[in-house]
């Protein structure tokens, strides 16, 4: 009798009748009910919670919505998109979730081990006051998680650059680096290969000078726009913001520029459930950036001397200080309403006067 009433409430909670949304309500606790029904009823129950979000939307959770956005993506179904779009959005969905859900590959759902996981969410900082960057701490997954989103950057480098004559792609044909994951060869470098050696030594310097690991590596994925001025900067900025959310983190090097004078823009955007850094540099800046890689090599080796690397740090400074000079000569700040910065009036005074 007991099996009997067991076998008719299993069927009762399998029928495809059931409310859409309950699927995903469910807890995953249940997984050791004996009454549980078997893979092929889940399965049909799970495709009837799928078509929820177009017939009965109001009755899926936040959760059921971005997984339906999710999915949507994946399999190109616009209509779908937009629908759960506005329903996760109707359920206080941020743009933050909005975008992981879009941009996330399927690939990438429950592939990282639970161990693996730092204590916060990628975008929030840890107890140490570290910024979250990469939601593993694992370096073998941050990486295989760069490799999936390296093509969604890239059409999205695409999409800013469209329409746009101040904003170009650099041309990797001619040896400049548009997008590259950490560690792998950088064909912009004459002689150069993969270099895990590298990558696992600057890991090691990071985990004993400031207590980080590869969770906090920000350019496991790296990607560089060229700008001719500030307009054509921000309007790309505008374009990513749009395409992945607000930036995590934005290092303004244009009004403070770093040490050897180099001045761009670094922004840290999300991009499924990890993120990427995107540098976006003044052209003549650039120019610098591309045939002057020696000098950054000579100051980060051990093995120069002190003297040769303050020689080497001031022709950084002069070459990226003239150049930056160059592009705000031909009006890198015009029609902004922006002053030129401090830092840059001594070496643009030497261009106007031809020193």
């Amino acid at each position: 009798m007991r099996r009997q009433s067991v076998r008719a409430s299993f069927e009762e909670r399998s029928t495809l009748t059931m409310p859409p949304h309950s699927f995903f309500a469910s807890s995953s606790s249940n997984s050791g009910n004996p009454q549980q029904p078997p893979k092929i009823m889940l399965r049909a129950r799970r495709a009837g919670a799928l078509s929820a979000v177009k017939s009965r939307p109001e009755e899926i959770s936040k959760r059921a919505a971005l997984d339906e956005l999710r999915r949507g993506s994946g399999v190109g179904d616009g209509e779908l998109v937009r629908q759960a779009t506005a329903a996760a959005r109707a359920r206080g969905a941020t743009a933050a979730e909005l975008n992981r859900a879009l941009t996330a590959p399927p690939e990438q759902e429950l592939s990282i081990a639970r161990h693996n996981r730092p204590p916060v969410p990628v975008g929030r900082r840890d107890i140490r006051g570290h910024l979250v960057l990469q939601p593993s701490t694992n370096i073998d997954d941050v990486l295989r998680l760069a490799h999936q989103n390296e093509p969604i950057v890239r059409a999205a480098m695409q999409e800013v650059a469209s329409g746009n004559k101040a904003v170009h792609i650099p041309d990797e044909a001619a040896g400049q680096s548009a997008l590259r994951v950490k560690g792998e060869q950088d064909e912009t470098i004459p002689g150069s290969a993969k270099d895990d050696r590298r990558l696992t030594e600057k890991l090691a310097e990071m985990k004993h000078e400031t207590g980080k690991g590869a969770e906090h590596l920000g350019d496991a994925l790296g990607a560089r726009l060229y700008v001719d001025n500030l307009r054509a900067a921000t309007e790309a900025l505008s374009k990513l913001k749009r395409k992945f959310g607000p930036p995590i983190e934005i290092d303004n090097f244009l009004a403070r520029p770093r040490e050897t004078n180099y001045a761009a823009i670094h922004a840290q955007f999300p991009v499924g459930d990890a993120s990427f850094e995107m540098q976006i540099i003044p052209s003549s800046v650039a120019e610098v950036e591309n045939k002057g890689h020696h000098l950054y090599e000579d100051m980060r080796d051990d093995e120069v001397t002190t003297k040769r690397r303050a020689m080497v740090k001031d022709e950084a400074k002069r070459l990226y200080g003239e150049a930056f000079a160059r592009d705000v000569a031909r009006g890198f700040y015009k029609g902004t309403g922006l002053p030129t910065p401090e830092w840059v009036k001594p070496y643009l005074a030497k261009i106007n006067t031809g020193a």
